[in-house]
């Protein structure tokens, strides 16, 4: 399951929490004051760097062989 980022949604709370959940399931409550939650988007953990990075490593052929 991913990790994802949840706000408070109340403005005399507005605590930040992580949290396991599914893609598609509910969102929790706040641990602090329980109040509704907003999911938070957050930068990838991953870059996709260089030159032809597709071309040599995800083709549906493999990589080339010269």
């Amino acid at each position: 399951m991913p990790l994802y980022e949840y706000r408070c949604d109340k403005r005399k709370c507005s605590h930040l929490f992580e949290e396991l959940s599914r893609m598609n399931g509910d969102i929790p409550n706040c641990p602090r004051c329980k109040g509704p939650t907003v999911k938070l988007v957050s930068a990838p953990s991953f870059k996709f760097k260089g030159h032809g990075f597709h071309l040599t490593d995800y083709t549906k052929t493999g990589p080339k062989r010269s």
